[in-house]
């Protein structure tokens, strides 16, 4: 077992470490076949220690192993619900392969029992059995680990702002802030993109933004009651949101760090900016509406969004570990194409 780790201080500095994976009584190990990485993964890293990301696979003090969303093959197994040769998706390190602990074994997945997991929300810890799952599409086996996380993030927000008629969204070229923007305008809300100057052009070209504003042109924003959803996670620029919108912004959500900072900033005008978090917000929304139903919509319209991907986004695969590493680097760094996906493999 490979597994790239990081400096949980620096995401910059990583090292590689080897061990021998050998599953106890109620253990699986599970070969990673590839796993998605995106800047949702370095916003993991950058609030690993506030939201206990660290904790899902723990290493050596001062070391993280960044949580993924992959794909994987069981290869042995000491659970008698888990059989040899099942393909699993859900939470995986950087690595070519991860032991589990499965519990509350059904059907269509499972959850990671493991002592040190347990403080997690229950959405980090589920494990789908691909085999009988309606959302895997083997004929785009790449786009559950790409999109799945992303747009649950999407379709959970698009829920959550409910009846907001003008929304902004930073780091609008993310694959979050496009899931969202698509749902908002189907619904007839207005979205402005705020976006660099490098992915202007690829920003508006994908006709879900009818405004896309460069991040040098927040002054530009309509003064209207307006919902800011800050993707990027840049203090400059949600401090320069709130400066302009003033008493007109009705709502300030925080969900990611694209552009690598978590900093709280300085005190606003404004609404307080308050953390979008996940799991809390599906198991509303799963209360609300029923399991049944909530797979219903996010299948469907998960379905829809990655269909729309095809028409646009290139997947890259990246195997091997000076790629994989290079490439994490790059994504870390901002550097990444927004019109690619990468879908990594260690081994």
């Amino acid at each position: 077992m490979t597994v790239l780790e990081v400096r949980t201080d620096d995401l910059r500095t990583t090292r590689f470490t080897d061990h021998a994976p050998v599953p106890s009584d109620g253990e699986i190990v599970a070969r990673v076949r590839h796993f998605g990485l995106s800047a949702n993964n370095i916003t993991y890293g950058l609030l690993g220690e506030m939201a206990g990301y660290w904790r899902v696979f723990p290493a050596e003090p001062g070391w993280g192993r960044l949580p993924m969303w992959g794909v994987a093959e069981v290869v042995a197994s000491a659970h008698p619900g888990i059989t040899e040769g099942e393909p699993l998706f859900g939470y995986m390190p950087m690595a070519t392969h991860v032991t589990l602990t499965p519990g509350k074994v059904r059907d269509g997945g499972f959850a990671d029992v493991s002592a040190h997991r347990q403080a997690l929300a229950p959405a980090y810890n589920n494990y789908r059995r691909l085999d009988a799952d309606p959302l895997w599409d083997q004929d785009h086996p790449g786009e559950l680990p790409l999109f799945l996380p992303l747009f649950a993030l999407s379709f959970l927000l698009d829920a959550h702002l409910g009846q907001a008629r003008t929304v902004v969204i930073s780091s609008a070229s993310s694959k979050t802030s496009l899931g969202l923007a698509r749902l908002l305008a189907a619904r007839g809300v207005k979205v402005v993109a705020l976006t660099s100057a490098r992915n202007a052009a690829f920003v508006a070209g994908l006709g879900v933004y009818p405004d896309t504003l460069t991040y040098d042109r927040i002054t530009d924003l309509p003064v209207v009651e307006t919902v800011f959803v800050d993707v990027a996670g840049n203090v400059a620029v949600r401090a320069a949101v709130h400066e302009h919108l003033r008493d007109r912004l009705v709502r300030s959500v925080l969900v990611g760090a694209t552009h690598g900072s978590v900093q709280s900033g300085p005190e606003l005008p404004g609404p307080e900016p308050t953390w979008f978090f996940t799991p809390d917000h599906m198991r509303d929304r799963i209360r609300e509406w029923g399991p049944a139903e909530f797979d219903r919509r996010f299948g469907a319209a998960l379905r829809d969004f990655a269909a729309w991907t095809r028409s646009w986004l290139t997947i890259t695969t990246a195997t091997g570990r000076e790629q994989v590493r290079t490439t994490y680097l790059s994504v870390l760094d901002g550097a990444a194409d927004p019109a690619t996906g990468h879908l990594l493999t260690l081994d």
